[in-house]
């Protein structure tokens, strides 16, 4: 239900995802999708882009040299580009690693906002894989089911 989306272009955009997607307030829907891979799509303040976040980890429990690993991986990361779409990745305020693809609104209006979140998505789940990667076997459990 868009009924809480003030913005109609957004909430076109949010009704092309599905009929039964719930915006979480004005400007935000989350979405869950293999049931731990938390999705926030955001309108920007600006009114005009919609943001993305797949979030791919919780990193408050990683500490040293993982840490440290995760963090330097994550800046390298945010120069590249992949598969022609550009993407930021990051360690929010709550400690959330995230995956963020943002977008002018009015490119979304015709249903593509499904493969902006599919992008993102994907770009999360192969992170999360590789960070798994370099996670010690007695490193705490970092899985996301909810943001």
């Amino acid at each position: 239900m868009t009924s809480l989306i003030e913005n109609e272009a957004f909430a076109r955009v949010v009704q092309s995802i599905g009929p039964d997607i719930e915006a979480s307030s004005a400007t935000t829907v989350d979405l869950l999708f293999d049931e731990d891979l938390p999705v926030r799509l955001t309108l920007h303040p600006n009114g005009r882009e919609v943001i993305v976040d797949a979030f791919v980890l919780d990193a408050t429990g990683l500490f040293g040299g993982v840490r440290n690993a995760v963090v330097r991986l994550l800046l390298q990361l945010n120069g590249l580009a992949l598969r022609g779409n550009p993407f930021a990745v990051g360690i929010t305020p709550a400690g959330l690693v995230a995956v963020t693809v943002r977008a002018a609104l009015a490119d979304l209006e015709d249903g593509e906002v499904s493969d902006l979140i599919q992008y993102a998505s994907s770009q999360a789940t192969e992170l999360r894989e590789v960070l798994a990667a370099l996670m010690p076997a007695d490193a705490p459990d970092v899985t996301l089911h909810t943001i």
